[in-house]
């Protein structure tokens, strides 16, 4: 996960890797837990046209918090906005 100024202890952010992979010949973008909040990671996958897009966070920490059904309502929101199916895996 990319932690801003985060050091050693972070995924360092790309802009030159994929926001997509294929599955079967089909171009799906993929979001990690709290990319599906921020505008730059979703518009930077969106813009290499996916046809449906998947999102997956580990929320186990915030079990007593409404962030579960934030980053559910972001994704659908994100998915509306660029008309693409959307299937959503957040662990509590």
């Amino acid at each position: 996960m990319w932690k801003p100024w985060a050091g050693a202890q972070s995924y360092p952010m790309s802009l030159s890797r994929k926001g997509t992979f294929l599955l079967d010949g089909t171009p799906i973008g993929a979001l990690i837990c709290y990319e599906a909040l921020l505008a730059v990671p979703v518009l930077y996958t969106m813009s290499e046209r996916p046809e449906q897009l998947v999102v997956a966070g580990n929320l186990w920490w915030a079990k007593r918090t409404h962030l579960h059904q934030i980053v559910e309502a972001f994704s659908q929101s994100w998915a509306r906005l660029f008309g693409v199916p959307v299937g959503v895996s957040l662990n509590r």
